[in-house]
């Protein structure tokens, strides 16, 4: 009867070992497909111009109005690191989802609280901080004034950055289902 039991235990763990990697490859491809959404936008209402803000940087099409945001356009060596950032994330979720000890838990819980600290900094300090100087609301319309022309545009958080949180709060959910019906058997079975 001991025999069975542990088998029993055994295919349980597999089972749930591969359906917790499965969903860290799939929370991996979340990471990265929310680095290419925007995460904060800015639409001119006029001349379809814009701003996007992305996991990694800034990116735009102004003409005229470049001049006031030249200094905040992201360097290629900042979105290298954003994208190797992302690139270590997503190691880290899989490496740690195919170790059956604690620590592979710990991992995979890491990759999610980090990414949501970072995506939550990028927006509400980093951003915020930078609308500030221009007088610029986080949400909302604003009237830019460059000599006789006055050009509008509205101003908000992007789908992208929603999409992020989620993508880091199912992480962590993933490393709560690797604790709870992963390592747990584990530690079942060795009793």
């Amino acid at each position: 009867m001991d025999v069975v039991n542990k088998l029993k235990a055994y295919c349980r763990t597999t089972v749930w070992g591969w359906v917790v990697r499965i969903l860290a490859a799939i929370g991996a491809g979340g990471l990265i497909y929310t680095f290419t959404l925007p995460w904060w936008q800015c639409i001119f209402t006029k001349n379809l111009k814009w701003i996007y803000i992305y996991g990694w940087g800034l990116r735009h099409n102004l003409e005229l109005l470049q001049m006031y945001i030249v200094q905040d356009i992201t360097p290629p060596y900042m979105t290298t690191l954003a994208w190797l950032y992302m690139a270590l994330m997503c190691l880290i979720l899989i490496v740690g989802s195919f170790i059956k000890k604690w620590w592979g838990t710990i991992m995979v819980a890491a990759v999610g609280i980090v990414h949501f600290i970072y995506t939550y900094a990028a927006v509400h300090v980093v951003i915020q901080g930078r609308l500030g100087f221009y007088s610029t609301p986080m949400e909302g319309h604003v009237q830019f004034e460059q000599g006789l022309a006055v050009t509008a545009a509205n101003t908000s958080i992007a789908k992208g950055y929603y999409y992020s949180l989620y993508v880091a709060v199912a992480i962590i959910a993933i490393a709560l289902i690797k604790l709870f019906l992963v390592d747990r058997i584990l530690s079942r079975k060795k009793d």
